[in-house]
């Protein structure tokens, strides 16, 4: 299986850490992971990567909620579209066991 490999090129970068927006920087993402980030030139893009011009946009880490009343695929969608990857899910009904595998099994985003 070939590995799908992003490079993300001029970026801005939000360290969350910091508080602070770096601009030109190389993104590298394998397979969903991100294996490197450094500065525009200085920073190794991998034969084969699919190139992103990412010049005037900006790069987040994917943020977390530990605390949300989800119940429809809907509100997990607005998550996303909010930036937020990763939940924790307050409601303790059988319906979110299966919200949860289909997110893991890639049929829900």
């Amino acid at each position: 299986m070939t590995a799908t490999v992003l490079a993300f090129v001029s970026a801005r970068v939000i360290d969350t850490a910091a508080g602070a927006v770096i601009p030109d920087r190389t993104v590298v993402i394998r397979d969903g992971i991100v294996v490197a980030v450094g500065a525009d030139g200085a920073t190794p893009i991998p034969a084969g990567a699919t190139v992103i011009d990412a010049r005037e946009r900006y790069l987040c880490p994917g943020l977390a909620d530990m605390h949300v009343h989800a119940t429809t695929p809907h509100d997990l969608a607005l998550c996303v579209a909010h930036g937020v990857t990763t939940v924790r899910n307050m409601w303790g009904e059988s319906s979110m066991l299966e919200l949860r595998r289909a997110v893991e099994q890639g049929s829900l985003l």
